[in-house]
C-alpha cells in the first residue's frame, strides 16, 4: 500500500483474509487501496467489515471514506464528534488523511502536529502514507519531519548522561 502498488496491496490483503477473516488491518488495507483506485463501493464494503470486526478507532477512516465519496460535510461531522473523544489522537494518520480528502490541509497539519507532540507511533508511516502524499510539497511537512527528527535525537541524547 505504502509503495503505491494498490493492486498488489489488495491481493495481499485478500490472502491475509483467506487465513483470518477477522483481521481488521487487512480490511483497512482493502478500504484504502480500493479508495486510491476509485473503487468506492469496494472501499465501503471493506470499511463495513473492518467496523464489524474491530469498531474501535475507525472514525477517522470512516470520515476519510465519506470525504472520498464527495460527502465532506458528513466527513467533517464525524471528525468533529471524535475531536475531543478519548481515542484522540490515536489515529492521527487516518484523521489527517480525512482532512486532506476534505481539502482542509491546515486541519491535517494540526492533527499531525498533535501526533508529534503526543509521540504517536503511527508517525513512522508519515512519509509513505499515500493519502498524505499531497502534503509533501508543503513547507510545513518538512518542518514536521524536522521536529520528529529533533524529538528522536533528543530522546537518544537523554539516555547518554
Amino acid at each position: 500500500l505504502q509503495s503505491g502498488r494498490f493492486d498488489a496491496a489488495l491481493a495481499q490483503a485478500q490472502r491475509t483474509l483467506d487465513i483470518d477473516r477477522h483481521f481488521p488491518l487487512a480490511y483497512n488495507t482493502l478500504l484504502r487501496a480500493n479508495s486510491q483506485l476509485g473503487r468506492m463501493q469496494e472501499a465501503s464494503e471493506a470499511f463495513d467489515a473492518q467496523f464489524r470486526f474491530s469498531p474501535q478507532n475507525t472514525a477517522a477512516w470512516r470520515a476519510y471514506l465519506l470525504a472520498r465519496q464527495s460527502r465532506p460535510a458528513e466527513a467533517r461531522a464525524v471528525l468533529e464528534s471524535e475531536r475531543d473523544g478519548p481515542s484522540r489522537p490515536k489515529n492521527s494518520i487516518g484523521e489527517a488523511a480525512a482532512f486532506v480528502a476534505i481539502g482542509d490541509v491546515d486541519a491535517a497539519f494540526q492533527c499531525l502536529d498533535e501526533a508529534v507532540a503526543a509521540h504517536i507511533p503511527s508517525l513512522v508511516w508519515l512519509q509513505v502514507t499515500p493519502e498524505l502524499a499531497s502534503l509533501h510539497s508543503d513547507t510545513r511537512f518538512a518542518a514536521l519531519l524536522a521536529r520528529i527528527d529533533a524529538a528522536r535525537s533528543d530522546g537518544k541524547n537523554r539516555g547518554k548522561g
